[in-house]
């Protein structure tokens, strides 16, 4: 699956092998990525909009490159525009 990501300068297109419900973004996730400086934004990676407490994170494994977060709106925008279906 293929996500588009809009940026001022250009759109960046990533190619996904999956995207699959994650964990309740709480405390203990914020801390553990904050110590191991795994995130410089504590957000959904393709709409940018910051996790709250509580919020169901999704996390996609892109063809080329680390694992991404994504916010749960976001996740089922993508998943809906490629036709899979929620588990």
């Amino acid at each position: 699956m293929r996500i588009v990501k809009h940026i001022p300068a250009r759109d960046v297109v990533t190619e996904f092998k999956v995207i699959a419900p994650f964990l309740a973004w709480d405390k203990m996730l914020r801390t553990a990525k904050e110590e191991y400086h795994r995130d410089k934004f504590p957000g959904c990676w393709r709409c940018r909009r910051e996790f709250v407490d509580g919020e169901m994170t999704w996390l996609g494994q892109p063809v080329r490159g680390g694992n991404k977060l994504f916010c749960e709106a976001c996740a089922r925008a993508v998943r809906e525009l490629e036709g899979e279906d929620d588990e």
